[in-house]
């Protein structure tokens, strides 16, 4: 019924404009199923109202296709009537067209561009060019879909190549999922080196932690190694303070997160890997454990012992009660410790100064003697034996002397090599310049023995 309004009411010219614009319009609707602006239209638009709105039957195709009119309220404040016209006439140019999605429906706009376009074609002998470009509609996207049901959905965690290696192979060249990068070998390498070198440590010996007592002001050393006492209170003595310290750590962690940001990308096995190539194993880790009172206990433990084992350790081989409730924390920044957690993990390793912090049923009583909580034999083996710093194997170019030795050696094969080298091809550029002439060779009597000297043609200016 519509269809027939524009085709008896308009003149063929103004109708095929009218056509042509309502099957751009259509058009637009089906291959732009999620944009919005195309399914809102402004009647008092210049261009919609000389081509479509001010011809009968335009509005009523598209009011057909699913469109509704949407009409603002007139202001509550117009009592004059010139008011009243000014506003019936602002109403009448924001009048909308608007397609719900409710209304919309794919197969009523396939058949609307249908029937436009036979129109077209029959009743007014228009020819296919000068009727709009008709595509397919696009596929039916399904929002939350599955990678199952959606082929189309990007896979993060998938190598994605995109390069004329591919086009010409007609597929995707990508690794196979076996593969595995150069970065990933030398890290897998350095991580079963690392496995080696701590199983080696334990050992088949029983382990000695070596737990020695202090009370404060005392200081200890020992001939063969550095204390880590010396090592805590040289570091004490060294800072100003706890806020030097923690400004030293912001600085260092600027500097890192500045060497993170111009570095460029980086995989995460390629940031282990930097980080595994820096990294010793230890024997042992040397801990001094310091009282609120002041005095201290200093031993070795394993570098994978738990927080739990430390806090056992001190609960029953240097405290006189075994019942006795405390945290463990480092500080500056003070930062508990978490008993589930390895010596390791929470970075301890080689050697640290952890504090003992009571809870409030365990907290000795006002006037208890320092260092009175502590077993008596903990003082006692001061004299024998004290915990020594612990000593490191790196992962990277460790592996004893005789691989140092060997390095070394190397490398001074390489380095004469190199100047063998240089010296054969000064001498070959020498003999091109001289006309073919080398070195030549004087013999002197020296005391009854003759020495050979070789001299060289070179001339002064040559350098």
């Amino acid at each position: 019924k519509a269809m027939d309004t524009l085709l008896t009411h308009n003149f063929d010219a103004d109708t095929k404009i009218c056509i042509v614009t309502l099957l751009k319009m259509i058009e637009n609707l089906i291959q732009q199923p999620t944009n919005q602006k195309v399914r809102s239209i402004r009647v008092g638009n210049p261009t919609f109202h000389s081509k479509v709105a001010c011809r009968p039957g335009g509005v009523d195709i598209l009011m057909a296709c699913g469109f509704t009119r949407e009409t603002p309220s007139p202001g509550l404040l117009s009592s004059t009537s010139a008011a009243a016209t000014t506003a019936s006439n602002d109403s009448t140019t924001a009048t909308m067209l608007v397609l719900l999605p409710s209304n919309e429906s794919t197969s009523t706009l396939l058949e609307a561009r249908s029937m436009l376009v036979q129109c077209a074609l029959q009743q007014l002998q228009m020819t296919t060019k000068e009727l709009p470009t008709q595509k397919p509609p696009p596929p039916p996207v399904t929002v939350g879909a599955s990678k199952s049901n959606n082929k189309a959905s990007f896979d993060p965690y998938k190598t994605q190549r995109h390069d004329g290696a591919s086009s010409a192979a007609g597929m995707k060249v990508t690794p196979d999922s076996t593969y595995v990068s150069t970065t990933e070998k030398q890290l897998h390498q350095l991580e079963q080196k690392q496995t080696k070198l701590e199983q080696s440590n334990l050992g088949g010996k029983p382990f000695e932690r070596q737990l020695v007592a202090g009370l404060p002001g005392t200081t200890s050393t020992t001939s063969s190694s550095m204390n880590v006492v010396d090592v805590v209170s040289s570091s004490t003595t060294s800072a100003k303070g706890d806020g030097s310290l923690l400004a030293q750590q912001f600085q260092k962690r600027q500097q890192e997160r500045l060497a993170r940001e111009e570095g460029g990308f980086t995989t995460k096995a390629m940031r282990d890997l930097e980080k595994m190539k820096t990294q010793k194993v230890y024997k042992f880790v040397s801990l001094k454990i310091q009282f609120a009172d002041g005095s201290h206990v200093q031993g070795k433990f394993r570098p994978h012992e738990t927080v739990a084992t430390l806090i056992k350790v001190i609960q029953k081989e240097c405290l006189v009660w075994s019942d006795a409730a405390f945290d463990v924390y480092v500080a500056p920044p003070r930062r508990l410790l978490q008993p589930a957690k390895t010596l390791k993990e929470e970075g301890l390793v080689p050697a640290a100064k952890i504090f003992v912090s009571w809870k409030v049923e365990s907290t000795p009583s006002e006037g208890t003697p320092v260092g009175s909580f502590l077993k008596p034999e903990l003082f006692s083996s001061r004299e024998v034996e004290q915990p020594q710093f612990p000593n490191g194997i790196p992962l990277v170019g460790g592996g004893g002397g005789e691989t140092k030795k060997s390095t070394t050696t190397k490398k001074s094969q390489e380095n004469t090599k190199a100047a063998t080298t240089a010296e054969e091809r000064e001498e070959e550029m020498m003999k091109r310049m001289m006309g073919g002439r080398g070195r030549k060779t004087k013999s002197k009597l020296v005391g009854g023995s003759t020495t050979k000297k070789t001299t060289s043609n070179k001339p002064k200016w040559f350098k």
